[in-house]
Formats: structure tokens, sequence, C-alpha cells
């Protein structure tokens, strides 16, 4: 049998206190018993064990997540959690805990919280744990993000004043969390938000595609017209580089190649892709805007969602999907003449570039040095250069 995932366990420890005794199987009637998944040695989620997890793991829909995908999600949670009751020694038990994390997130929703699911992910520099809040039923009632390092702390700082601009910006096709609590607690930042529903499509409305969002959002805090090097994109990127070998000269050749190019600037989401978006009859749902930032040449969320979707879900190698997004730019971005397209691009790999390379300083993710290695190798290009 695998030792249990280290990694699981730490966030575990955030969620219901740092003494949290943690053990394997069933020997206690008063813990809390999770399974974990895929396996012990690889928990990217901790499941309880009752049977609205099952609803809960088929009831996160987004574009990413077809109904057909939600319900073999489903099926895999009952048959796991079947198995944990077969062989407790499959499960792990959490016990002697700090309630006062989880009370207070029990308490940032209004209905009665069964269960808590925690969804950890693959340990990365960004991590943000999730709680996912259900009820008896299964249905979600919000999700909480955790912060755990600095990073992951200015992230979650960042989210919430940008839902705080997306939910005053008036645009009624657009569905976004809504902040409903937010502390700390031993160490432990957390902000709750409230789920996206998406109303059914109605007959005679339009369908908004995943595109049509990101041009909304482009617009949501104004445009205005500006050569690169005087929007705030500009400052930003500097400020973020300083020290950076890559990025650090990625800016100055992009500063000389199209500064003086003038462009209109507007907002970008930031992690603009299918898993992050839904879909419905006249509106679109909308989550993770802890990279919401305004400044920035439109297109952005265009750029991104084709960088990201074709290597992640079309399995491209990162350079053939850097090339084919430079070659397919003026199908993303329609109506840019050829300076402002290219300028366009350019940033938008610069912007990613001291992303990647600022979130890898101190991990050891070879998925980042490979974005940060073929980003600074496309921005010699000379079709991105010129």
């Amino acid at each position: 049998m695998s030792a249990p995932d280290a990694h699981a366990l730490s966030i575990a420890r955030s969620v219901w206190g740092r003494s949290t005794v943690i053990g394997v199987g069933d020997s206690s009637r008063a813990s809390l018993r999770y399974a974990p998944a895929p396996d012990r040695a690889k928990a990217h989620q901790l499941l309880p064990m009752t049977p609205a997890a099952v609803v809960a793991a088929a009831g996160r829909p987004s574009d990413d997540r077809p109904i057909r995908r939600r319900a073999r999600d489903g099926v895999g949670t009952a048959a796991l959690l079947a198995s944990g009751l077969i062989r407790p020694a499959r499960t792990l038990r959490f016990g002697d805990l700090d309630a006062t994390l989880t009370d207070a997130l029990r308490q940032a929703w209004s209905a009665p919280v069964h269960a808590l699911v925690v969804l950890n992910g693959p340990p990365r520099a960004n991590q943000k744990p999730v709680i996912q809040a259900i009820d008896r039923l299964g249905r979600t009632l919000g999700y909480a993000k955790l912060a755990w390092n600095p990073l992951t702390e200015a992230l979650l700082a960042h989210e919430r004043q940008a839902l705080e601009v997306v939910n005053n910006g008036g645009v009624k096709s657009l569905r976004v969390p809504g902040v409903v609590g937010s502390g700390s607690h031993d160490g432990v930042g957390w902000l709750a938000l409230s789920p996206v529903r998406i109303a059914r499509p109605k007959r005679g409305i339009a369908r908004l595609g995943p595109l049509d969002a990101a041009d909304v959002i482009s617009t949501i805090s104004g445009v205005e017209i500006a050569p690169l090097n005087q929007m705030t994109l500009a400052v930003s990127l500097a400020s973020r580089a300083a020290g950076l070998p890559l990025a650090a000269p990625a800016i100055d050749a992009l500063l000389t190649a199209h500064g003086s190019t003038v462009m209109t600037a507007g907002a970008w989401h930031g992690d603009f892709v299918p898993w992050n978006v839904r879909s419905g009859g006249g509106e679109i749902g909308v989550w993770d805007w802890e990279r919401f930032a305004t400044g920035v040449p439109l297109g952005f969320d265009r750029l991104h969602f084709d960088a990201q979707v074709a290597v992640h879900r079309r399995g491209m190698a990162i350079p053939a999907a850097l090339a084919s997004l430079t070659a397919n730019s003026s199908q993303l971005l329609p109506g840019l003449d050829d300076g402002a397209r290219s300028a366009t691009v350019a940033a938008y790999l610069t912007e990613l570039l001291v992303r990647y390379e600022s979130d890898s300083i101190g991990t050891d993710n070879p998925a980042l040095t490979a974005w940060c290695t073929h980003l600074a190798d496309a921005l010699t290009r000379p079709e991105v250069l010129q």
C-alpha cells in the first residue's frame, strides 16, 4: 500500500489545523474519513465518504467538462468511495480537529454545509487548494480558496479586488463569483466565493461563445488608445521582470520593436481557458480572476485561450503551439493591422514569460521551465520582433 501524499496531507492540515492527527483507515468513528483521488500516493482530491460527494464530482460544469465527462467523473467517484468502504485502508482519517477555519467557512454560506471536498491538484507554486462546500444532495454552496505562501496570498488578494471591479461593471451577460467572506487562520488565508450559476439556454436567444466573453471582458473597464510603451502593461512588465534573466531582455526587445505602436488598451481575465468558463444561452460564467489586469492590448484573452487549449487539450508541443498562435493571429485578432497584430502577440508572449519565470522562482517545476525556454525562443523570431 502506497504512503499518503505528503503534499495533500500538508494541505489537509491547512484546512483542519496544524495539530490534526492523520491516519489510515477507519479506526475512529469520531474522525472524518476521506477517499483520496486518484489514490493515496497522488491525492489530487480529498473526497468525503458520503453519497453527496458523487453528485458534487459530477456537478462542476465548465466548457471543458461536458455532461458526458461529468457523468464519467461521478461514476469514478462512486467506485472510489465504494472501494474505500470495502477496504478502509485506502482512505485517510482526520482526527483531533481544530475546526476554527472550517467553522468560518461554513458560516460564510447561508445554507447548511453537509461536507467539504478538498481539491488539491498537483503541486505547483501558484496552487491554491480549493474547498468545495456541498449540501446533503451534493449541490455546490460555494468555494473557498486557501493561500499558503506569499504568491498565493497575493493572488487571493488580487482576485478579491478584481471581482469588485468586474461585479461593478454592469455587464448583464457575464456571470462571475461573488465574494461572501474572507479571513485568515493559523497563517492560512481564505477567500470564500459564491458559485457561478448559468440559466439554461432559452429558445431564440443567441448562444454566447468563449471568444464573445473575452471581447466583453476586454472592455469592462473602458478602453484607451495609446502607444505600447505608454500602457500600464509596460510599467507592470518592467517592475515584475527585474532580475529575471529571460524576461528582462525580452521586455527590452519588445519595447524596441513595438514600443511606439499605437493600439487600443483594455482589460483581460488573465487565465481565460475552457476550464474557467461555462457558456449557456445569452450569458456566460467566468471564474478564477486572480490574474485580471487592465491597460493591456485588446486580444490577450483570445491568444491565451488558443495557446492553452493547444497545449493542454490538443496535446501540441509548446513550440508548435506558439508557432501556430503566431500563424493564426489574423484569425484570432481580426480587425487589427499587421503592426498592431504583431505587437499584440509579442506583448502577450512577453507577459506570459514574465509570469512563468516569476512563478518558477524557488520551485523545481519542469513545466514552467519548458514554457519559459520556449517563450524566450519564440520572442526572438523575426515574425514576432518585426
